[in-house]
């Protein structure tokens, strides 16, 4: 994950892991993306580029998904401050 790309501001890099914690939550739970698309109530392309990091997650969309997919979001988004602090470090 490129953490310095063009516009890597605080809140689009925490965007970046949040994302990558969700994907790897789906695919603990054997989720796909148009499953979580369908929580949204957003296309599978949209869904893609959150999950990608590409398009900012809302704190809706996390809540949304955390809550579908069983996991606090306050689990999840320590496991992207692990994850970020590991990257730094």
């Amino acid at each position: 994950m490129d953490v310095h790309a063009e516009g890597g501001s605080a809140e689009n890099v925490a965007s970046q892991f949040l994302a990558a914690e969700l994907r790897s939550e789906l695919i603990r739970r054997k989720r796909a993306i148009g499953e979580a698309a369908e929580v949204l109530e957003i296309t599978t392309a949209t869904m893609a580029r959150r999950l990608s990091g590409e398009t900012p997650l809302t704190v809706v969309d996390v809540v949304a998904l955390c809550r579908w997919l069983d996991v606090e979001p306050a689990e999840l988004m320590k496991r992207a401050e692990r994850q970020a602090t590991a990257v730094a470090s």
